[in-house]
């Protein structure tokens, strides 16, 4: 019950007395000033004084992305000297979808998870490494699977494993794809299937909007209030980095990929990637320039903060995967 409700004459807090969480001059309403309701204010005044360090808000993880002259290799090792100079943070992430709720009996996967995260960056290029558990190497995604009795292929259920990151472009960020804000996102997506081989990660750019675009390129989600946010997913400009075979039209064994690398151009070319996966860890290491020129990317510069959350897919797809809270990431000036 809030106290300003009560209609009766005020009584001022006397001079000299400071009452945590409110501000000076409060008044109390003359109905309060009884044994008991002096206790309840009481109770209240001393709860506000004794609040725990641990219920005060949380500052954001700050991944400290180390000013280096050598860059390391893309090739998913992350065994490079260089590696030495930056410090690695743990990324905590949550289950969302259909799984979140589940016991940890029943569920598929693990309610929380973690992510190794390190940086460093160049004059010109940032580059990350990411480490994270996972018990399957899941490299194959929806590959075609013959169907004997039919005689043709069609389309399998496996699904790959797939990391990603989320950089604030423009307006407010939260890591949250469905709050009801307007905004936009630099989006890297490695999936371990369509863009690995290849030796890149998707470049890819989110435009959160409260009103569906006239273009019709985006999918509508209601959020936890009850409003409609719409999300266009574009991929940058430019050939992708991944693509797609047709449908053999004769037998070629057992199971044929699907997707096979792209040769990705302009803004699609951006980011190079490189993932291995060895003793139930994949091991990543991704790269870009500081600054791409384009609208579409986050520009990174040295001794600026940069707000960012991380994915990770472990062989699902769409809502069913696992996010960070949002970091920072702070670039140290040379």
């Amino acid at each position: 019950m809030s106290l300003s409700l009560l209609s009766h004459g005020p009584v001022l807090n006397p001079p000299g007395i400071a009452v945590p969480g409110f501000s000076p001059g409060f008044a109390f309403p003359l109905r309060c000033v009884s044994a008991q309701c002096l206790g309840v204010v009481g109770l209240i005044i001393l709860a506000s004084a004794l609040r725990p360090a641990w219920a005060e808000p949380v500052p954001p993880l700050t991944l400290v992305s180390a000013a280096v002259t050598e860059a390391p290799r893309i090739d998913g090792s992350g065994d490079e000297a260089v590696w030495t100079r930056a410090q690695a943070v743990t990324v905590r992430l949550k289950k969302l979808g259909r799984q979140a709720g589940l016991p940890a009996a029943a569920a598929q996967t693990s309610a929380e998870s973690e992510v190794s995260l390190a940086s460093v960056h160049t004059q010109t290029e940032i580059f990350f490494l990411a480490r994270w558990k996972d018990a399957t190497r899941d490299d194959s995604h929806k590959a075609w699977a013959w169907d004997e009795a039919k005689k043709t292929y069609a389309a399998g259920v496996e699904l790959e494993d797939v990391l990603g990151l989320g950089f604030a472009l423009r307006g407010p960020f939260t890591g949250v794809m469905t709050a009801p804000i307007e905004c936009e996102w630099d989006v890297w997506q490695w999936k371990a299937a369509r863009t690995n081989p290849g030796g890149h990660a998707m470049d890819k750019h989110h435009v959160h909007s409260l009103r569906q675009p006239e273009n019709g390129k985006a999918k509508s989600f209601k959020t936890r209030s009850g409003e409609m946010v719409w999300i266009a997913r574009l991929e940058d400009a430019g050939d992708s980095a991944q693509a797609t075979q047709q449908t053999p039209a004769e037998f070629q064994g057992p199971r044929v990929p699907q997707y096979v690398p792209g040769k990705p151009s302009r803004s699609a070319a951006d980011v190079r990637a490189r993932g291995e996966w060895n003793d139930g860890q994949w091991c990543l290491e991704l790269a870009r320039k500081l600054e791409t020129g384009s609208p579409d990317d986050t520009p990174f510069k040295p001794g600026a903060t940069v707000p960012m959350a991380v994915s990770v897919f472990d062989h699902c797809e769409d809502m069913e995967h696992s996010v960070s809270k949002v970091l920072h990431l702070k670039l140290q000036d040379f």
